[in-house]
């Protein structure tokens, strides 16, 4: 679905990607990201639930904690479907800082922080696919 890829890793398995959350991701993930989907860095940190700071000192010291890694894998899903639906990075990174009627006006991005908000993104872009209006 794109997350590896977005995020600097090989494709691997589910088991692969549970791993390396329960590792924590290593904190150049974050940067991959950035690179593909050009996001402010508050909407970043927004969808990771980490404060700029942290995520320097992060930075610094090499590794993401595991529920920041699974946060970071969550955003990468959810940006590649976005950037799948709508054609190109640069598209689903300014659709995902918009207020969404089909999410209640918030914000894609604020919602990914976590899995059931993060599975109603995917259900909004699969409605955006299909031509079902939102």
């Amino acid at each position: 679905m794109g997350g590896p890829e977005a995020i600097g890793a090989d494709s691997v398995g589910t088991l692969d990607v549970i791993r390396a959350v329960e590792r924590g991701f290593d904190a150049r993930a974050v940067a991959h990201l950035s690179e593909r989907f050009p996001l402010a860095r508050a909407d970043l940190c927004a969808a990771l639930a980490i404060g700029t700071r942290s995520l320097a000192h992060r930075k610094r010291t090499g590794r993401l904690r595991p529920s920041e890694s699974e946060r970071l894998w969550r955003a990468a899903r959810v940006l590649c479907r976005a950037e799948e639906v709508l054609g190109d990075p640069e598209r689903a990174s300014r659709w995902v800082v918009r207020p969404a009627l089909g999410l209640g006006w918030y914000r894609p991005i604020d919602l990914v922080r976590w899995e059931i908000g993060g599975q109603a993104v995917e259900q909004l872009l699969g409605r955006i696919e299909y031509g079902i209006v939102v």
